[in-house]
């Protein structure tokens, strides 16, 4: 709920927790348990992305269309990163 310019007073300030900070990601990832090493965000805003980075995990954009497709497309590209596979499944150098 937190914003700079809000109009609730106790809300009016910066907070970690609004994008792109990075505190409701870190916060899920404590709490629920989440294996940081293995995860990854997908958001529709660059501000998704910037909290997905400063929280020290991998972000995806996603423009539209087909989220399933995207969601595979995207634990292709992390499995391929950990391999140290470049794009087309060659090994990077």
């Amino acid at each position: 709920p937190y914003h700079p310019d809000g109009k609730v007073e106790r809300f009016r300030l910066a907070h970690v927790d609004r994008k792109p900070g990075p505190g409701m990601i870190l916060r899920a990832l404590a709490d629920l348990d989440i294996d940081k090493e293995n995860s990854f965000l997908i958001g529709d805003k660059q501000t998704d992305i910037a909290a997905a980075e400063a929280a020290g995990i991998p972000g995806f954009l996603f423009a539209g269309g087909n989220l399933a497709e995207f969601v595979d497309d995207c634990r292709k590209r992390r499995v391929g990163a950990a391999l140290g596979l470049q794009a087309g499944g060659e090994f990077a150098p």
